[in-house]
């Protein structure tokens, strides 16, 4: 006998009510309220929190150093019983007043660039400064099996982190330094959410920091209408 035939349309519901219950469960952990972040904007149903990094990316084990792109953590504090719909790319970051916006990127895209392009600067800066991790120059591969030349650097790590729980001194291994790793998973993910939630979002800019007089950070659904939040990440002093 064969099973009884499902209509597609209802897997298709099926599956869709299944996405909208599977939490969220990569970024980073929000702080128990938005005051706890240097900025806040509140909506009708939500309140948008934020901190402005510059180029260093904090994780559990060291800040990396993220080249060319600087770092805004957000977090997403849905009013009571709300469902917040959250899409990354709707988050867009205006500097010196300009009239277009600066897409997030990818914490894969960005430890691509720091493992595959380096950073302009770096030439001799595979170093660590206490626990901030500069990238060393771009891996090479071998020239032939067992090449001696194929050397590469090891990454300075930041002491007293990601420390068993039990105390005994071993390394929590499910703490990741690598860039490759801890970048990505600190993303802010794309999804629906009735809790808090938080995450990075990278943006390139290659100009110097300096220059940065004015940072805002717009939730934008849609191009052209009223944002539903807006963090003033940096302002004239």
């Amino acid at each position: 006998m064969y099973p009884e035939t499902v209509p597609t349309g209802s897997i298709s519901l099926g599956l869709c009510a299944l996405a909208l219950t599977i939490p969220l469960t990569g970024g980073t952990v929000p702080r128990p309220s938005p005051n706890d972040y240097p900025a806040q904007s509140s909506g009708p149903e939500l309140i948008l929190a934020g901190e402005f990094y510059g180029r260093s990316a904090p994780t559990a084990k060291a800040t990396i150093f993220t080249g060319h792109y600087i770092v805004v953590e957000v977090a997403v504090y849905p009013a009571r019983g709300q469902r917040v719909t959250i899409h990354p790319s709707e988050l867009r970051l205006f500097i010196n007043g300009a009239k277009y916006g600066l897409l997030p990127q990818s914490g894969s895209i960005v430890a691509g660039s720091l493992k595959w392009y380096g950073y302009e600067h770096q030439q001799g800066l595979g170093v660590g400064v206490g626990p901030i991790y500069i990238p060393s120059q771009p891996r090479q591969d071998p020239n032939f099996p067992g090449d001696p030349s194929d050397r590469q650097p090891t990454r300075p790590k930041a002491p007293d982190a990601g420390q068993d729980p039990d105390g005994n001194g071993k390394p929590d291994k499910s703490v990741s330094d690598d860039p490759s790793e801890a970048l990505p998973a600190s993303d802010l993910e794309s999804g629906d959410t009735l809790r808090p939630v938080g995450g990075y979002l990278y943006f390139y800019w290659q100009a110097s920091t300096k220059k940065l007089r004015n940072v805002e950070l717009r939730w934008e659904s849609e191009w052209g209408t009223p944002p539903r939040a807006v963090l003033k990440l940096v302002s004239p002093r």
